[in-house]
C-alpha cells in the first residue's frame, strides 16, 4: 500500500520517486524493498508526510484521519521535516516564544 501512495503522490506532481529521494537527502536503496511491501522508517515517512502534506496514515493506509492539515500546517511541516533535529528544537522553542509573546 505505501509504494502505490508514494508512486500516485509523485505522479499527481509530476515526480519520479528516485530523484525526489535524492531531493530529499533519502536513499534509493530501499524502493525495491518497498515496492514488495516494506515500509519504511518513521523518520523517512516524516519527510514525505512533510514534502507531500499528508499524513503518514495517508502514506501507510492511503487514507487521512478525520482531520487535515491547513495549507499553512502543510508548508511549515513541509520545512519542518527537512530540518536537523537540533534545528527543529530551535523552531519548537521559538513557536513557543512567540505564543507566549502574543498571549500574554
Amino acid at each position: 500500500m505505501f509504494y502505490n501512495t508514494l508512486i500516485d503522490l509523485c505522479n499527481e506532481r509530476g515526480k519520479k520517486i528516485t530523484p525526489l529521494l535524492l531531493e530529499l537527502k533519502l536513499g534509493t536503496g530501499s524502493i525495491s524493498r518497498w515496492r514488495k511491501g516494506v515500509i519504511p522508517n518513521g523518520e523517512t515517512l516524516m519527510i514525505l508526510s512533510g514534502y507531500f502534506g499528508v499524513s503518514v496514515d495517508f502514506l501507510l493506509f492511503g487514507k487521512n484521519p478525520d482531520y487535515d492539515f491547513s495549507p499553512e500546517e502543510k508548508e511549515l511541516l513541509k520545512y519542518f521535516n527537512l530540518l536537523s533535529e537540533p534545528n527543529k528544537i530551535k523552531v519548537i522553542e521559538r513557536a513557543k516564544t512567540l505564543y507566549e509573546e502574543h498571549n500574554a
